[in-house]
């Protein structure tokens, strides 16, 4: 089973380099022919994920998007073929062993499906979508994908107390123990474990999967 992780907001999370990201249509096939995939970084309405440089002071340098009906966000990135690469495998050239099965976001509203807490319907809907329509566009039309995990609402920071390594290095724990996935990740986002990890301080988490794949477990290995 072959994972691959990023970090969006300015390396290759496996290389630790804090250079500026050199992200191309290479790591977008590799990223595809995964079986599953991290992607830790900034997440907007409307399906984008700015691809950002630390060093470069935040400077956008590429956008990860659900596909490419993705039109614009609040934040007014614009995506084009020319500045973004897509999570549908068929709009990628080049692909061959389309694999990926999971695909877990760190990152605010990539599955945001309508009002929440003080945010209206005006500041969440974007091309006239919410934000989890295009990635069951997406979903629907990657044969291999089974689902997608992510946040409806805010994100774990990496300096949170229950940050984004911290969630991920517990689902993956939770997950070697043969839970399900569903389980798996609600409890990696919850502010403590025990018996009764179903609770309200968890954070906005979601989780978005063909049939049942959600009530199966990862099955690492």
């Amino acid at each position: 089973m072959k994972l691959i992780k990023y970090n969006a907001t300015g390396h290759n999370f496996n290389k630790g380099d804090t250079d500026k990201l050199s992200f191309g249509k290479r790591n977008m096939k590799s990223i595809l022919e995964s079986d599953i995939a991290y992607i830790s970084g900034h997440g907007y309405y409307g399906g984008v994920l700015p691809i950002s440089a630390i060093n470069s002071g935040f400077e956008n340098s590429g956008l990860l998007v659900a596909n490419y009906s993705v039109m614009a966000n609040q934040t007014g990135f614009l995506p084009t073929r020319e500045n973004s690469f897509s999570f549908k495998v068929s709009e990628n050239e080049g692909v061959v062993s389309a694999r990926l099965k999971w695909l877990i976001f760190a990152a605010c509203s990539t599955l945001n499906d309508g009002p929440y807490r003080d945010r209206t319907d005006e500041e969440v809907k974007f091309d006239d979508k919410y934000t989890v329509e295009h990635w069951i566009d997406t979903l629907i039309s990657n044969p291999k994908m089974k689902g997608i995990l992510g946040y409806y609402g805010t994100a774990p920071l990496a300096n949170a107390t229950r940050s984004d390594n911290d969630v991920i290095s517990r689902f993956l724990n939770y997950s070697k123990d043969e839970q399900s996935i569903y389980d798996s990740w609600v409890r990696a986002n919850a502010y403590r474990s025990g018996p009764f990890w179903y609770i309200d301080d968890s954070r906005e988490c979601a989780l978005l999967s063909k049939d049942s794949y959600a009530h199966e477990s990862l099955k690492l290995s």
